[in-house]
């Protein structure tokens, strides 16, 4: 009966590790192109510019910190909107080469999924950004997920990764003036595993040798008999 106990808890083991874990923080390193200005006193609300390149770091806490829930009333109206919204932990972003670029440091961030229905239509992405006094400053923003999710789905922290690990991502800065352009993923901090991961794997490498250990000893007692 014993020498059967490791094979039980090498079934049990994998199963309970076999999603990935992420150790907080998790940081997307992006590489930014702003190529826009907003006019506000124009007829063109955005006039370009000549290109302005940078890198673009942003750490967050993956946790969910909170799942919130919008109904229009009436429900079945061409102009209602329900929103799922799913949090995670504050973003804090690298300093941007732009006027008041500093002033991320001081700001509130915030990333989250959405998925929104206006009338019969989905409207579904991921964004992160930073806020000062009420105030958006910073916001880079996915539209489309993939795959999407279904009506009244709340998203996920993989289902954020997806969709803010790629490209074509849409930035936007305002301080004053307002600048747009684009972001695309270059790198992702790869997911680390946390220490009851960790403690897992460990007892599974010490149960496979265990066995091993076992089927030794055995063969060895029934070549002396």
């Amino acid at each position: 009966m014993l020498l059967r106990l490791p094979i039980l808890f090498m079934l049990v083991v994998p199963l309970l590790s076999s999603r990935t874990a992420y150790a907080d923080p998790i940081t997307l390193h992006y590489e930014v192109t702003v190529d826009k200005r907003m006019d506000v006193q124009g007829a063109n609300p955005w006039i370009p510019i000549d290109p302005i390149t940078f890198q673009l770091t942003m750490t967050f806490d993956g946790d969910e910190t909170g799942r919130g829930v919008t109904l229009s009333e009436p429900p079945d109206d061409a102009s209602a909107q329900s929103h799922w919204v799913t949090h995670f932990g504050p973003a804090t972003f690298s300093e941007v080469p732009l006027p008041g670029g500093e002033r991320l440091a001081g700001g509130q961030g915030f990333t989250r999924i959405f998925n929104s229905m206006l009338g019969s239509l989905p409207f579904q992405g991921a964004q992160a950004g930073t806020e000062v006094t009420g105030t958006t400053l910073l916001l880079i923003t996915r539209g489309g997920l993939v795959p999407p999710l279904a009506p009244g789905e709340f998203g996920t922290l993989d289902t954020f990764l997806r969709a803010m690990g790629g490209s074509n991502i849409e930035f936007f800065y305002s301080n004053g003036p307002a600048f747009g352009g684009f972001a695309s993923a270059v790198e992702i901090a790869d997911p680390v595993p946390e220490p009851g991961t960790l403690t897992l794997v460990g007892t599974t490498v010490f149960l496979t040798a265990l066995r091993r250990r076992r089927r030794s000893l055995v063969a060895s007692h029934r070549c002396s008999h």
